[in-house]
């Protein structure tokens, strides 16, 4: 027989193996403690997330063409493709429920550098999707850390 499952206090499996009257949400209080996220503003889930290298290809090598980027980490994340010196297409793996989500990117320093996150106007409408996203850099140079966040 299972043994009861508890989660801060909160009985999540009970001893017959199944689910517990306990019904978990992101909010409760059981996880926002769990998660060190203490006060009452409501917590919401990063999406899609990536770390990679704009210089170098798939394969590491550096490469200037419109080829796969080298992703050091990810999650949610299926490809990285360069489509320009300092502009990337983000591909998820899982498409997001619409295009209301909020996007966050980070480069290497390389000064006062802008970044935008499909606000070019010449940018194809179909690239700020719920499967896609595209980042640019505003000095349009490639950047050897790249670092996007999607929450949502």
């Amino acid at each position: 027989m299972p043994s009861v499952f508890k989660f801060n206090g909160n009985e999540i499996i009970d001893s017959s193996g199944k689910l517990g009257a306990s019904t978990m949400d992101a909010n409760q209080a059981c996880v926002k403690t769990a998660l060190n996220a203490s006060g009452d503003p409501p917590i919401f889930a990063v999406r899609a997330w990536v770390n990679f290298n704009g210089e170098n290809n798939t394969s590491n090598a550096s490469a200037l063409d419109t080829t796969n980027r080298y992703i050091r980490a990810s999650g949610n994340v299926t490809s990285v493709v360069r489509n320009g010196a300092g502009d990337y297409t983000v591909t998820f793996t899982t498409a997001m429920p619409d295009t209301n989500y909020a996007v966050f990117v980070t480069i290497a320093n390389y000064g006062t550098a802008a970044v935008h996150v499909d606000s070019n106007s010449s940018y194809t409408p179909t690239t700020y999707t719920t499967t896609q996203v595209r980042v640019a850099m505003g000095a349009a140079f490639d950047s050897e850390l790249v670092n996007v966040i999607v929450v949502r």
